[in-house]
């Protein structure tokens, strides 16, 4: 998941919780959905608590312990610039725009199939 361009969906996440007997607390960015989402083995008699943190559907991220108010604000500070550099990363390397002999616009990228369109179609 390191990987640019490696994506992930609810079963990848069921299936490493499996695999690793984590239960993984999934902190959402977006209005609209619930805060949080838990993820846990299907049977382990032990399981570890992990807690990950989903900016705007598109991106998983690590999450650190807050011990005070003020790392509270800068921890969103932190989450909301790092949500507008991969939104930016996404739009600036997916959205060249060429014009087709009819003048239709078409999406183009030079890694071939847009990725953030591509991860749309797949999964929204």
């Amino acid at each position: 998941m390191s990987v640019q361009g490696t994506w992930c969906d609810d079963m990848i996440i069921q299936a490493v919780a499996d695999q690793y007997h984590l239960k993984i607390f999934i902190i959402e960015t977006e209005e609209g959905f619930d805060p949080f989402t838990i993820i846990q083995a299907v049977s382990s008699p032990a399981m570890t608590d992990i807690y990950l943190g989903h900016l705007g559907e598109y991106h998983y991220v690590s999450t650190t312990r807050c011990l005070s108010s003020t790392n509270i604000l800068q921890s969103k500070q932190n989450c909301v610039q790092s949500f507008q550099n991969i939104e930016n990363s996404i739009n600036n390397r997916n959205n060249t725009v060429n014009i087709s002999s009819s003048g239709e616009k078409r999406l183009s990228s030079v890694y071939g199939t847009p990725t953030k369109q591509m991860y749309q179609a797949q999964y929204m």
